[in-house]
């Protein structure tokens, strides 16, 4: 070639540095990114727990807790009887019966019996 160096190659780039093309090409994508992030669906809340995690035991405990008074909670100790079902705990005590979930823990009289062995 005449009027070239020789030993030192002329490299033609695809795009010139000095055009915008690139900028616009990495903005289009980093938005269209930033969309898919934001609308992708939530992920789904954890689902209870189907196991139970607490013993008999600690399920009448928790129950003989939230009793007014010292008798009735000795009641629920030696007379509760515990089940667990799909997340909640049932606790009977004669013919009053209780219930919490393992997720709240917050004890719930079902009856009116219940609510009378509670606040005696």
């Amino acid at each position: 070639m005449i009027g070239a160096r020789p030993g030192r190659r002329v490299s033609n780039p695809l795009v010139s540095l000095r055009s915008p093309l690139p900028l616009i090409v990495a903005g289009v994508g980093v938005t269209l990114l930033v969309i898919a992030l934001v609308t992708l669906p939530p992920r789904p809340a954890p689902e209870p727990p189907q196991t139970a995690t607490l013993s008999d035991s600690e399920a009448l405990t928790i129950v003989a807790h939230d009793m007014r008074s010292a008798d009735a909670a000795a009641r629920v100790m030696t007379d509760g009887q515990a089940r667990f079902d799909d997340g909640t705990w049932y606790v009977n005590v004669g013919p009053a019966h209780f219930h919490f979930t393992q997720r709240n823990r917050i004890v719930v009289a079902e009856d009116q019996l219940a609510i009378q062995l509670e606040y005696s």
